[in-house]
């Protein structure tokens, strides 16, 4: 059978949901198990009719575990130091470079500036994402129930804390290799004043018959 050619589509999640510290006030329940919901598609974007045909997967990788902060209910995350609790070292500087953030401005969590919280977080997401891409990485993420059919994924039981979210498809079953089988797609970037530095970006890839997506990594709490 001949496959037909694919189309490109880069697919950028409507929002980053990154709460880091929730408002005095507001009853924190560490305990309870959580749930997400993942849309893959917007509705009137024209194209979950054909990603449903797709066979997808989402895999949370857990960054930091929340913990309490204070005694308002409110909640921060635990930064593990090199070689704790099993976690690869390289976490540690982008975390404490996201708390530095929330630091810096406590109420970022609470505007409504898509574009300030994408630009402040995204370096950060590509940056866990350089770490948990890599062909390196041993670590096992969470992985939702594989969809196919519609287009929305659902996790259940998931502890509080700060994930990174990848959505691949689910028969790519290597970081990196030859494109059929692959499912991370790695591009770099001339930057700086002289243009000697190099910005790398990483997406994941979905396909169908007729286009393959690619979506960029996530941070959600």
């Amino acid at each position: 059978m001949r496959m037909k050619s694919r189309r490109t589509l880069a697919v950028l999640l409507s929002m980053i949901l990154l709460l880091a510290l929730a408002p005095s006030g507001f009853a924190v329940d560490l305990e309870a198990p959580n749930t997400l919901t993942v849309n893959l598609a917007p509705a009137d974007s024209g194209f979950a009719e054909d990603l449903a045909t797709a066979n997808i997967q989402a895999d949370l990788y857990l960054l930091a575990p929340a913990k309490e902060a204070g005694t308002d209910d409110s909640y921060t995350y635990a930064v593990p130091k090199s070689g704790e609790n099993g976690y690869p070292s390289p976490f540690q500087a982008p975390l404490e470079e996201l708390m530095t953030k929330l630091a810096d401005d406590p109420d970022l969590e609470k505007q409504n500036d898509k574009e300030k919280v994408y630009s402040t977080f995204e370096p950060l997401a590509q940056a866990f994402a350089g770490i948990v891409l890599s062909k390196t990485y041993s670590g096992v993420p969470i992985t939702g129930a594989n969809v196919s059919d519609h287009t929305t994924i659902t996790v259940t039981g998931l502890d509080a804390g700060l994930y990174l979210l990848i959505i691949r498809g689910a028969g790519l079953t290597t970081k990196d290799g030859v494109p059929e089988t692959g499912y991370v797609v790695k591009t770099e970037q001339a930057s700086g004043e002289t243009g000697t530095d190099k910005t790398v970006t990483y997406a994941t890839r979905v396909v169908t018959d007729d286009y393959e997506y690619l979506y960029r990594p996530q941070l959600l709490t």
